[in-house]
């Protein structure tokens, strides 16, 4: 064990070149700091470790260790990493990084290395695990060159043979950048590959606020993972991470707010998961989405659930815009895809102008004829303006909707559809057409039906975890809030909600002329009010036609 280490060190060097150690097989390492400045023409060059050896019962630990090194290498393809350069691992073996910080800078001007600002590159098989907790990387990492693979975290990684990458609450703050072609660049992991039919990559609990920015041609550019590919199968499950990032890519680009592209994985799922940052790529065929640029399936078949998801980030594509998947497609002829969108609102704007573009709420297909397509949206909403040469609220078509809204309008240029052009089964859905709200700003169908109420009565008896609000956003769990007095009415509020989030009695609340108190115990209640329980209103006051609140009716239907 190294412990309580620092290094101050100057590093030149050739093939395995380490802040503390060139090579190593089992090794741990607490409470260390290096602060290298590592150069030469290393194959593989780490702030702490060169190269982790392939071998019997590699077991390699860091734990509250930072490292602030400088680290770049003169051979072409290096691996340079904040902590480790390269490393492989087989049969029940672990590398584990927990409660680490890399603030490391790695710069390459025309090598094409594998970096990460803890690893540059990782290979993983035969039941070997790979794990990251509780770690942050605040470097900015930079390459000019073209074939790199740069990742916050990782620059390349593969897991096969039942091999497992977890990486788990952890955040990035560093921004990447590419100005080479053909490069694979993440917040958390450049690329990953699962070359076996049965490995696991799994990202939980993370957050990106770095800014991601391939701008460059060909390149896979994502919020978290650059490029996620498979060869015969493998999993891929992201799972209450948030980014924050804007993530830009250039012609020939696939970029996504979670990953840029995902290609033959067999099964993908994304769970309350959240998108705030922007998704663009402006130039020649380009795919954006606000979770994934482009899902690709050759002749396999490829599983795709998002589930309690939220994109708030603007996409904006040249060839296919979307607020989940900028596309999914296949060439063969023989694929299948399977895909489920469940309890996921879209709150971004969706813009594809360009010639023979597509701009959809939800998601895009571009499959052969022959393809044998499923494709679910349920109890979902878009609330994002959608804009494009072909144009969507939620999708151009799918196999089955239910409990689905589009509260927005949607402008195509040639084509143009509040939801969808085509669906095979299709109920309990609502769009501008279907609804009026009132001066309250609750929603009706045109026979006075109030719509959420219709709605959660289909989200209970299907058993969705979301339910709907009176502004018809989802919310895990809704509660009642009643008044009377100068204002009737009913609101459904999620739990948590402050009354000042309810439009006309934010209008109340900041007029002075009104007061507003809780009809079971008289207390005054205020702006910041929490909403935890249903609960009914009492508000007094002038009703007036100059009342603040008479007049805002004049304005409600700028709601759209």
């Amino acid at each position: 064990m190294l412990q309580n280490v620092t290094s101050h060190a100057v590093i030149t060097g050739s093939s395995d070149c380490g802040g503390l150690v060139g090579s190593a097989k089992s090794l741990a390492i607490e409470d260390c700091v290096s602060d290298v400045n590592i150069t030469g023409i290393c194959y593989s060059a780490g702030g702490f470790v060169g190269n982790i050896k392939n071998g019997d019962d590699v077991n390699v630990t860091f734990h509250e260790s930072t490292s602030t090194a400088s680290v770049s290498s003169g051979y072409h393809f290096a691996r340079i990493g904040g902590f480790v350069g390269d490393t492989m691992m087989t049969s029940n073996e672990l590398l584990s990084i927990i409660q680490s910080t890399s603030h490391c800078f790695l710069f390459d001007s025309d090598n094409s290395p594998h970096a990460g600002g803890f690893i540059g590159q990782a290979s993983c098989s035969g039941s070997s695990r790979f794990v990251i907790e509780n770690s942050t990387n605040n470097g900015d990492i930079t390459s000019l060159s073209s074939s790199s693979y740069i990742g916050g975290f990782i620059g390349g990684a593969s897991a096969s043979d039942r091999a497992v990458v977890s990486i788990r609450n952890s955040l990035n703050t560093g921004s990447m950048k590419a100005m080479g072609n053909s490069i694979e660049l993440g917040g958390f992991v450049g690329f990953f590959l699962i070359p076996g039919n049965s490995g696991t990559v799994t990202l939980e609990n993370n957050t990106n606020h770095g800014e991601v920015n391939g701008n460059s041609s060909s390149c896979d550019v994502g919020g978290f993972v650059g490029c996620l590919a498979a060869s015969s199968g493998g999993s891929f499950i992201a799972s209450n991470n948030t980014n924050y990032g804007s993530v830009w890519g250039n012609s020939f680009n696939k970029v996504g707010g979670i990953v840029g592209y995902l290609t033959d994985i067999v099964k993908v799922v994304f769970l309350n998961n959240t998108n705030h940052g922007s998704v663009a790529c402006f130039e020649t065929v380009c795919d954006a989405g606000g979770f994934v640029g482009q899902a690709y399936v050759s002749d396999g078949s490829i599983t795709v659930s998002i589930k309690t998801c939220t994109n708030n980030g603007n996409v904006n594509a040249s060839s296919h815009a979307s607020g989940f998947v900028g596309v999914l497609y296949s060439s063969g002829t023989t694929s299948v895809l399977n895909a489920s969108f469940e309890s996921n609102t879209n709150n971004g704007n969706i813009s594809a102008p360009l010639e023979s573009s597509v701009a959809s709420g939800f998601f895009n297909t571009e499959f052969n004829s022959d393809t044998n397509v499923s494709s679910a949206v349920l109890n979902s909403v878009n609330n994002g303006f959608v804009n494009g040469k072909s144009a969507f609220g939620i999708t151009k078509s799918l196999s089955h909707a239910h409990n689905v809204v589009n509260t927005r309008f949607v402008v195509g240029s040639t084509f143009a559809k509040l939801l969808w052009d085509n669906v095979d089964d299709a109920s309990s859905f609502y769009s501008l057409n279907d609804m009026n709200r009132n001066e309250n700003g609750i929603f009706f169908t045109s026979d006075d039906m109030r719509v959420d109420d219709m709605l959660n009565k289909e989200a209970t008896t299907n058993g969705y975890e979301m339910a709907w609000t009176s502004t018809l956003s989802l919310a895990e769990s809704v509660v009642q809030v009643s008044a009377y007095g100068v204002i009737e009415e009913r609101w459904t509020v999620g739990v948590g909600t402050v009354l000042g989030d309810i439009e006309i009695l934010s209008l109340a609340f900041e007029s002075g002329e009104h007061t507003i108190v809780d009809a079971d115990n008289q207390n005054a209640l205020d702006h910041n009010t929490v909403v935890t329980r249903n609960m009914t209103i009492f508000i007094s006051g002038s009703s007036s036609s100059s009342s603040p609140l008479q007049s805002s009716s004049s304005s409600s239907s700028s709601w759209w």
